[in-house]
């Protein structure tokens, strides 16, 4: 009897384990049901952190240039599906890993298939207090794209996906190694990003240039709080 109570109380956690994810999907029902079990996750363990948060995100395919993204309006979080992808979107990918189709797709998996999911949650969850209950003011453009990728660091941690986090510290060193650096000179990154955020978001060489530094930045903090911690610090 133990020893089944013992395997019910593992189940849900290996269930979760098995979740492929940062890989590219070519089956759309799939993607959708690997997103929303790891969404289902993620908002459950920010619930633990904050019993009062009670938005319900609804994870869908729906492939746009904009990849993936979280829709205020519609309180859902969208992913793409590669074969959907744009040609010209494609080549950026193929392009910035030196013409090598075979790491274009392993990057967009790792990322777009991946890691950017918790990202766009941690948006909703931003939302939630900025917006909805008026709990919390405004970081910035800025601040709160670096809030949604250190929540999104700690949480696959968390679960355990360190490899696959490396895999992505790797890809976003190469990128900001070659990338153009957008800010002029003597401009402060912050206060351009967020004065020039529309110009910034339309340009994927632009835009990639300060997510993947900012994942650099984050990845290599050895001070990052635990998921309930750094929720509980942010309510503050």
């Amino acid at each position: 009897m133990k020893a089944l109570l013992l395997a019910a109380m593992l189940l849900p956690g290996f269930l979760f384990s098995q979740v492929p994810f940062f890989k590219v999907y070519t089956d759309s029902v799939q993607l959708v049901n690997d997103g929303r079990a790891i969404t289902a996750d993620f908002m459950q363990l920010a619930q633990q952190a904050d019993t009062s948060l009670h938005i319900k995100p609804l994870t869908i395919l729906n492939t746009t240039p904009y990849l993936i993204y979280w829709d205020d309006s519609l309180q859902t979080a969208n992913l793409p599906i590669w074969q959907q992808v744009i040609p010209e979107q494609k080549q950026f990918f193929i392009s910035l890993n030196g013409g090598n189709e075979a790491d274009g797709l392993r990057m967009f998996g790792l990322f777009f298939n991946g890691f950017y999911l918790p990202h766009e949650l941690s948006h909703a969850i931003e939302w939630n207090y900025v917006v909805h209950t008026h709990q919390h003011k405004s970081q910035g453009l800025y601040m709160s794209e670096y809030f949604a990728n250190t929540l999104a660091i700690i949480y696959w941690r968390e679960k355990g996906r360190t490899a696959e986090l490396e895999a992505c510290y790797h890809f976003a060193k190469k990128m900001v190694s070659q990338l153009p650096n957008p800010v002029p000179a003597g401009e402060d990154k912050i206060v351009y990003f967020n004065s020039n955020y529309g110009k910034l978001s339309s340009n994927p060489y632009a835009y990639g240039y300060y997510q993947f530094s900012q994942f650099v930045e984050i990845y290599e903090k050895k001070d990052l709080p635990s998921f309930d911690i750094f929720l509980k610090q942010f309510v503050q």
